[in-house]
């Protein structure tokens, strides 16, 4: 004959309504086989269905006997289903499930009764779910075995901390009814659902929520595996995703706005990743949940996801976007940088990264509370995109870092600027700023490290300070203004100061006045001075984060300290800079390049619709390097007065390709000097394919005074008449505007 395994093991206590005639206690032991009727719906409390007589106390007075059990109960069922019915309470050690013939069915718990019990095996032929109907009361329960389980209500006895303990092997438990945290007044329950399988995934098909005790202490907690939430929760308390032990990677599908109930949303446990996705084809999600980054928090899956809540941080942490292509993570609430409890904390950074499109319209800010800035600092890693859109404000007093990826500041609208402290690209230089409004925009921050930056809306960005980075800036659409000039370099030797705390380091004792050369965004390098004893990683992407009092300056990396020979003295190169650093500027397309101020790298106007324009209306543009234009110069000029017109003063080769056009511009009178100077260059290669609107009786010299282009009138002036009839040669005047 064959058997189903369902077995009560461990101590077991069945206890229920008592009568005060009528009490009595069984102590069952040993191993009982099922011997009743084959098929559902059988009675566990019917003791003429177990083959040991002594077991016949559990059908005698259903309801009102206690039972200790250490026993096994076998059941053969041939192959058929078991429908065990409980009206009574009945408290158990181990409750094993699972019907091992070929071709199985599910084995059931039904009744109006309950069950308390320490463990449950689901086991059985692969592919049989096994189903606990009744109420589950679990003070900290453990299921194990290989096939998929599910319940009814569950209610956590005594409220408290509790943990309901998944140890299945790859398969799913679904809870169908509601999960009440305690049954307790004055005790709040705190629940940890715990998977111990990666695979294992657990389905709630209803709320979860407060019981007999709502308010502070109210918690529900998640570790491993996958957890699938199918309704909007109750519960007051918090959401923690993650647990120290195990520390283990976790993954939470939403198909609701309220699956984490209303409470503050934590990251935390180990380092290991938790994320949170919509389901697919649920639509777009919004958690208007506090969150809490005490951990990385990552948000995935193919669904829009909106966070419209406060999101704050403790320690430096990530917040990773993985969502798929076509959708976004939106942030609309306050991001801080900080926990609002130390102010000490200078520079810590919060870091946005993932493949996919976040979109920010709210502020981000490093000041939770506290009565000082945190110098807090934003960045992006990862080959996704960080949009930075209407509405956001930023309000840290640190850098932005693009180390990689994509920031955007805008979406084609108005304009959408940083604060005025630095830009800073990685290293690897694949990081990328676009900007993109259609108004006016004043980007007073400096530029430092291996940064692309790229101009596409059809407004106007002025770049304001001297820049200590390299890479590109380019301008497809719209226009950008360099109007940094040069900024000197220094060098000097400091001592770090070995009580500097947080992602920062501060070097003091620097000569006096020197910390006047310097600025905020400043890039340097740092070497051990002579007998520091420093055998320790330097970071290679330092910059200034502030000059302070007392000729100290606070740097952006946490230089470690390093005392063997007592001495911790560093040897620091400030870089010069100009309104780009050593950056190439690049116009394309419809972009335009203008300003007063220096290019440190090449500038290159490389489509037939692109253009460089010195000034701001008539001024003077400075290119450290080589210029090639294969597009437009345009040239302001006004004859009033001395006179004055644009000048492009090029370093290096200038270069006019096939099809280059030179603009002529009139704002004020008409041009009536010898020459106007409009061009200087090292040496020259090529000349202008097309001239428009040249005034009237001028020419174009390639090779005035040797290294400039000029217009230059054919008619001498009436001074150079009477030189020439004095025997004197001709002198033209060369005419460049002061900036």
């Amino acid at each position: 004959m064959r058997k189903h395994i369902f077995r009560w093991a461990l101590l077991a206590v069945l206890f229920g309504a008592t009568s005060a005639s009528l009490s009595r206690q069984a102590n069952a032991q040993g191993n009982f086989t099922y011997q009743g009727a084959i098929g559902a719906g059988q009675t566990w409390e019917l003791g003429t269905n177990w083959n040991d007589t002594t077991f016949l106390e559990l059908g005698e007075f259903p309801g009102q006997d206690d039972l200790t059990d250490t026993a096994n109960l076998s059941i053969d069922l041939g192959g058929n289903a078991l429908g065990v019915n409980i009206g009574t309470p009945i408290t158990i050690g181990t409750l094993i499930m699972g019907d091992t013939n070929a071709a199985p069915s599910a084995t059931t718990i039904g009744g109006n009764g309950t069950l308390t019990v320490g463990a449950i095996t689901s086991q059985g032929t692969a592919g049989a779910s096994n189903n606990i109907q009744v109420d589950l009361l679990t003070a900290n329960t453990t299921i194990s075995g290989s096939n998929s389980i599910s319940f009814n209500n569950i209610t956590v006895a005594g409220g408290g901390s509790k943990t309901f303990r998944s140890s299945l092997s790859g398969a799913t438990t679904t809870i169908n009814g509601t999960v009440s945290l305690s049954d307790t007044a004055g005790s709040a329950g705190n629940l940890l659902f715990r998977q111990d399988n990666d695979a294992n995934v657990m389905v709630f098909n209803s709320a979860i929520v407060d019981g007999a005790q709502a308010g502070t202490g109210v918690a529900v907690r998640y570790a491993r595996g996958t957890f699938e939430h199918m309704v909007d929760n109750t519960y007051s308390g918090t959401t923690q995703l993650g647990e120290n032990s195990p520390n283990s990677a976790a993954t939470h599908i939403i198909h609701t706005n309220g699956a984490f109930s209303t409470g503050r949303v934590v990251f935390g446990g180990g380092a290991a990743i938790k994320t949170v996705q919509g389901a697919t084809g649920a639509g777009d999600r919004t958690l208007a949940n506090e969150i809490q980054l005490s951990r990385d928090g990552r948000f995935a899956g193919s669904e829009n996801i909106a966070l419209t809540g406060k999101i704050f941080q403790s320690n430096t942490r990530s917040l990773i976007n993985d969502i798929g292509a076509g959708k976004s993570l939106t942030i609309s609430g306050p991001v801080f940088t900080d926990s609002g409890t130390n102010v000490n904390d200078l520079g810590r950074v919060l870091t946005f990264s993932g493949t996919g499109t976040t979109v920010v319209s709210g502020s981000i800010d490093d000041k939770d509370g506290t009565p000082a800035a945190n110098r807090g600092q934003l960045r992006y890693n990862g080959t996704g995109t960080l949009l930075l859109d209407n509405g956001f404000s930023a309000d840290y007093a640190g850098a932005t870092i693009v180390n990689s990826g994509t920031v955007r500041l805008g979406s084609g609208g108005a304009p959408v600027g940083l604060n005025n402290h630095s830009i800073q690209g990685g290293d690897a230089g694949t990081g990328t700023v676009i900007i993109n409004h259609n108004g006016s925009l004043a980007l007073d921050a400096s530029m430092g490290g291996n940064l692309t930056v790229q101009h596409v809306g059809t407004g106007t960005t002025q770049f304001n300070a001297p820049s200590f980075g390299t890479g590109n800036i380019i301008a497809t659409d719209g226009k950008i203004m360099i109007n940094g000039g040069t900024f000197a370099g220094s060098a000097g030797t400091a001592a770090r100061d070995p009580l500097a705390t947080g992602n920062t380091a501060i070097m003091g004792n620097l000569p006096a006045g020197f910390t006047a050369g310097l600025r905020v965004g400043q890039t340097l390098s740092l070497t051990p001075a002579a007998g520091n004893g420093f055998a320790g990683t330097v970071p290679t992407d330092l910059y200034v984060m502030e000059v302070l009092s007392g000729n100290s300056v606070l740097l952006s990396g946490n230089i470690p300290s390093d005392n063997v020979n007592g001495v911790n003295n560093w040897d620091m190169t400030f870089n010069a800079g100009t309104g780009t650093g050593t950056a190439n500027v690049v116009a394309a397309l419809n972009g335009e390049v203008g300003g007063n101020g220096v290019i440190g790298g090449n500038l290159t106007v490389a489509t037939a619709g692109a253009t460089a324009a010195p000034g701001a209306s008539i001024g003077t543009l400075t290119v450290m390097g080589n210029t090639s234009i294969s597009g437009i110069l345009e040239i302001e000029f006004d004859g009033a007065g001395a006179g004055s017109i644009d000048l492009l003063d090029t370093t290096g080769t200038l270069t006019l390709a096939a099809g280059s056009t030179l603009n002529l511009v009139q704002l004020g009178a008409s041009a009536d000097d010898a020459a106007y100077v409009f061009a200087t260059y090292g040496t020259l290669s090529g000349t202008f394919t097309t001239v428009n609107n040249l005034p009237s009786g001028y020419t174009v010299n390639y090779a005035y005074n040797g290294n400039s282009i000029a217009l230059v009138s054919a008619v001498p002036e009436p001074s150079g008449l009477l030189a020439l009839a004095s025997g004197l040669g001709l002198a033209f005047v060369r005419r460049r505007r002061s900036k």
